[in-house]
């Protein structure tokens, strides 16, 4: 059987220090045949982050290109999705956590599908008010960033924003979408940090986004005033072990091995 080549590709502007999570993440990816595609249309140069990092044996692309108001992040992805190599491709954003067996599990249910993804995430907001708030959820049939797709199954909208929920809805017509499960939550962390493309309210949206947790909510919020009793605060063995693994990159030592 032929190999068959994974690119993952990620559009960042001027944020290598959050950046270099992910790539680490990439590196400690168990599935051995991929690459990073890297995408900037910034003002920092990322070359510096990537020299401190054990690049040796990695396949590792770096891309600089100018910024254009016109081009926004669907044109961004399309153009990342053009300098890949690889038979499938999986979106890699700069400011999220991947478990190293990310890329593994999701080719193991690729054969016959023009994509795989994530119903269920983690997910890891950092509120002023709150403090920290680390639960599970999932956005529906599932989560655009969590996809992995044939190379030339579709195109991105040319938007700042939504451009991978409408990319995953050409890849679902397309052909069939493999959507994993709650059992595979552990796999991705989402992560609000304060400059992302959706604000902090559109990811605590999720602790209310089904009906049958709007009773959990309600009880969480208004009688015990803290989210944090919701059950989608109740993370599996699994699911904490993803979060430590997030804590550890954290750390200012965290992503320099």
């Amino acid at each position: 059987m032929r190999v068959q080549l994974v690119s993952c590709v990620m559009v960042t502007r001027d944020r290598p220090e959050l950046a270099r999570r992910a790539v680490q993440c990439f590196l400690d990816q168990s599935w051995p045949h991929r690459e990073l595609v890297i995408l900037d249309d910034g003002d920092a140069d990322y070359s510096p982050m990537l020299d401190s990092l054990p690049l040796q044996g990695h396949r590792v692309r770096y891309h600089r290109v100018p910024s254009h108001p016109n081009v926004l992040l669907g044109a961004l992805r399309n153009l990342s999705l053009d300098l890949s190599d690889g038979d499938w491709c999986i979106q890699w954003d700069d400011d999220e956590w991947y478990h190293p067996d990310r890329i593994a599990i999701q080719m193991a249910h690729h054969r016959g599908v023009a994509g795989v993804a994530l119903q269920w995430t983690l997910v890891d907001v950092q509120s002023e008010d709150r403090g920290r708030l680390t639960f599970r959820a999932d956005t529906g049939i599932a989560t655009p960033g969590t996809i992995l797709h044939r190379r030339d199954v579709a195109r991105y909208p040319n938007v700042s924003r939504g451009e991978d929920a409408a990319f995953m809805r050409d890849v679902r017509r397309a052909g069939n979408l493999q959507v994993l499960g709650r059992e595979f939550s552990h796999l991705f962390v989402r992560r609000f940090h304060g400059a992302n493309t959706w604000d902090e309210q559109h990811f605590l949206a999720r602790l209310r986004r089904r009906p049958i947790d709007v009773p959990s909510y309600a009880l969480a919020r208004w009688w015990h005033h803290d989210l944090r009793r919701h059950r989608a605060f109740r993370l599996t063995a699994s699911e904490q072990a993803s979060i430590a693994a997030l804590d550890h990159e954290l750390q200012p030592s965290g992503g320099q091995r």
